[in-house]
């Protein structure tokens, strides 16, 4: 109970036309996945390179990061102490005027 189909081979059955197209879809779409894998080889050694690069700047730029920090902290201490020394100055000059005016 095979349906019958004429192929250039001649007839064959349903189930045999879905083998036969089969590979020759495979046969099309081949020096597309070729082409690809070809893609794929010929960019994984610059990929390769570009990771190790990466890999190779991640403990500086840690550093920087870690320096910065420092430095954003030290800027706010600075900023503090400069908040103190006005406070200390404008009382000073609150003393001096008081006692010019005595």
């Amino acid at each position: 109970m095979y349906n019958s189909c004429q192929s250039q081979s001649g007839l064959v059955s349903t189930t045999k036309k879905t083998r036969i197209i089969l590979p020759a879809t495979l046969q099309a779409i081949k020096p597309t996945f070729q082409a690809v894998k070809t893609t794929l080889k010929a960019i994984k050694t610059p990929l390769q390179a570009v990771k190790t690069t990466l890999k190779a700047i991640e403990t500086p730029l840690q550093a920087i990061k870690t320096t910065l920090q420092a430095v954003k902290t030290t800027l706010q201490a600075v900023k503090t102490t400069l908040k103190a020394v006005e406070t200390t100055l404008q009382a000073l000059d609150t003393t001096v005027q008081m006692q010019n005016e005595l």
